[in-house]
């Protein structure tokens, strides 16, 4: 017995309850398949307004970064070129961010944690490289969020190593 005949074996009734649940299936999975994209997609489009300020942000401060990354800037007295929170200190104490440092402490295989609440991006950058060029650090990881309200601004966790 084929499909069509199966089908006009059923009563009319029945006919239109099947119809309606294929269409509901067939819905079910359309959504399914196509919601998950389409949401997606929304959230893209959302954030592109964030992400076009952040470029024109990035845009205009590229050569400020830049030249901080260039900058020798001053020698640091009695640092060696080891990681060690003394070197650290040194280093926060020559850029004067000693009083934004949220937190500074050891951490196991001989890495150190550094915190700000609230740090100039351009800053981090350069304190970055001091970092890496004096004591011969390497970032492990590098967390930034961006303060809303305040442009340039960024809270961010460093992990060094040697």
């Amino acid at each position: 017995m084929s499909l069509l005949q199966w089908w006009y074996q059923r009563e009319e009734r029945e006919r239109y309850l099947l119809a309606g649940g294929i269409v509901l299936i067939f819905i079910l999975a359309l959504y399914l398949v196509l919601g998950p994209y389409i949401y997606e997609r929304g959230r893209m489009l959302d954030e592109i307004p964030r992400l076009k300020a952040d470029l024109v942000w990035m845009q205009t401060h590229a050569a400020d970064i830049q030249a901080l990354m260039e900058k020798n800037g001053p020698e640091i007295e009695n640092v060696s070129n080891t990681l060690s929170l003394a070197s650290v200190q040194a280093i926060l104490n020559n850029l004067a961010l000693q009083e934004v440092v949220n937190e500074l402490s050891p951490m196991t295989n001989q890495s150190i944690r550094v915190k700000f609440n609230e740090i100039s991006y351009p800053l981090l950058v350069d304190l970055m490289y001091q970092l890496t060029d004096r004591t011969g650090a390497h970032i492990k990881n590098a967390e930034f969020l961006r303060i809303e309200d305040k442009p340039g601004f960024v809270q961010a966790s460093l992990i060094l190593g040697q």
